[in-house]
């Protein structure tokens, strides 16, 4: 009598199979999103490359410091420029040798950066062999040490050492006439030259390293917050889907 008269019962629009399907879709876009992203940020983002680093560690005063030639500056769209040190040259040099590098940082024994920054100073032609004035090209303050000197044991020379000799810096960005070209998130790449360098493989002695490391800075590549977004409508969505359906079939 309800049927013909019409039924008071709500008439239910679940498709679980669409709704599957459309958050399937959220989700398979916000991951390919996150992996162009990946794609292009590596291939995308600007690049300082440095050469000829030479520094030392001294684990009493826990001090860190490291200087070299900033040679090769890389935008956005892959056009490579090299950085000259510019007028007036540093002592010794001309304006034609390449732009410079250096850093300070306080490290702990165990390898935790306490506090630090860096430069990058040069130039670049204005012209065919007409040079700018020199300037700070990127400046910035040191946030985190990861390193990596590899397994090294407890009688090793720095002629045994074959394992990568890497140290992982983030930075943030606070002056120069390329911030805006990097951002504030930054991220140093140094490789330290695994026969030049005289240390037990941690900071807990002092070390030195010579002028064959070399390094490059990075703008640091931050995923979008929509791609994030996208991933987490459409992972809980295919959750919910999945509980609904097992109490449909109960």
């Amino acid at each position: 009598m309800n049927d013909l008269m019409g039924s008071s019962t709500p008439v239910t629009c679940y498709h679980p199979r669409a709704w599957s399907i459309f958050f399937a879709i959220i989700l398979a876009s916000s991951i390919q999103s996150r992996s162009d992203a990946g794609v292009l940020g590596a291939i995308a983002n600007p690049d300082i490359k440095l050469q000829g680093l030479s520094g030392s560690y001294d684990h009493v005063s826990q001090a860190f410091s490291l200087t070299g030639d900033a040679t090769l500056y890389v935008d956005a769209a892959g056009v490579e420029s090299t950085i000259y040190m510019g007028s007036p040259p540093d002592s010794g040099k001309t304006a034609f040798h390449n732009g410079t590098f250096t850093l300070n940082a306080t490290v702990s024994n165990l390898g935790v950066i306490s506090s630090g920054s860096f430069d990058i100073v040069g130039a670049f032609e204005t012209s065919p062999w007409v040079l700018g004035t020199q300037a700070t090209l990127l400046q910035g303050t040191l946030k985190e040490l990861v390193h990596n000197f590899g397994t090294v044991s407890a009688t090793a020379t720095p002629s045994e050492f074959t394992a990568p000799l890497t140290l992982e810096i983030s930075a943030i960005s606070t002056d120069g006439e390329l911030q805006s070209e990097f951002g504030q998130d930054l991220l140093l790449n140094i490789n330290l030259d695994a026969t030049g360098i005289d240390f037990d493989g941690n900071f807990l002695t002092s070390f030195n390293t010579n002028g064959f490391s070399t390094s490059d800075v990075n703008a640091r590549a931050v995923p979008e917050p929509s791609s994030f977004a996208g991933w987490m409508i459409g992972a809980v969505g295919i959750g919910v889907i999945r509980v609904r359906r097992k109490r449909l079939t109960t």
